[in-house]
C-alpha cells in the first residue's frame, strides 16, 4: 500500500471516529417494568380538589417513569393535570410534571417520564394526580381495581366518593 493510501485510510478512520463522537452513540437499553395491569373499575372524574394516587415500592434502581391508565370519557378535556412523586411520609415533591388534559388518550397509559432515580430500589414512593381547574364534564379519570392485586402499596383517593379501589392501574419503568 502506498503512503498516501495509508494516510487516506487513517484520515477516514479519524473522520468516522469524530462523526460518532459528535453524533453520539446511543446504546439501546430495554426498559424494565413492574406493573399492576388490572383495570376493572374507574375511580371517577379527577376534579379540583380531588387527588388520586398510589403508594409503591421500587423494585430496581433507576426508576425513570410512571405510566397511569387513564380515561377521557370519550371527551376532549382541557386544563392542567399535575403528576407528583414523593416519599409517602413527605409533603415535599421529588418531582412534578404538568401536562394538559388534551394530551391524554382515552383508555391508554399516560407516560410521566423523568431523570432516573439512581438509588430507588427498595424505597417506598407515592405518586398522585390532581387537576386544579377540572370541572364536571371536563375531567379525566383513572383506572384501577377493587381487588388488592399489588401487594407493595395501595391506592390513596382523597376528596371523592368512589368504589373501593384498592390499587390503581400503573406501570413503573426502570
Amino acid at each position: 500500500m502506498r503512503a498516501w493510501q495509508v494516510h487516506l485510510v487513517a484520515l477516514g478512520g479519524i473522520f468516522i471516529l469524530l462523526l460518532l463522537i459528535f453524533i453520539g452513540v446511543q446504546k439501546s437499553v430495554d426498559m424494565i417494568y413492574t406493573e399492576q395491569p388490572i383495570a376493572s373499575s374507574m375511580v371517577g372524574e379527577l376534579l379540583a380538589p380531588v387527588s388520586i394516587g398510589q403508594t409503591f415500592v421500587a423494585e430496581y434502581d433507576g426508576l425513570c417513569r410512571v405510566e397511569l391508565y387513564l380515561s377521557t370519557y370519550g371527551r376532549h378535556n382541557t386544563g392542567p393535570v399535575v403528576f407528583h412523586l414523593r416519599y409517602p411520609i413527605s409533603s415535599t415533591d421529588l418531582l412534578t410534571i404538568t401536562i394538559d388534559a388534551s394530551e391524554v388518550s382515552g383508555n391508554a397509559y399516560q407516560v410521566f417520564e423523568f431523570s432516573p432515580l439512581r438509588d430507588s430500589r427498595g424505597q417506598s414512593f407515592y405518586f398522585f394526580l390532581e387537576a386544579p381547574q377540572a370541572t364536571p364534564g371536563n375531567a379525566i379519570a383513572i383506572w384501577g381495581t377493587t381487588e388488592d392485586i399489588y401487594p407493595n402499596g395501595e391506592a390513596i383517593i382523597q376528596g371523592i366518593a368512589q368504589p373501593k379501589i384498592r390499587d390503581l392501574t400503573f406501570r413503573l419503568g426502570y
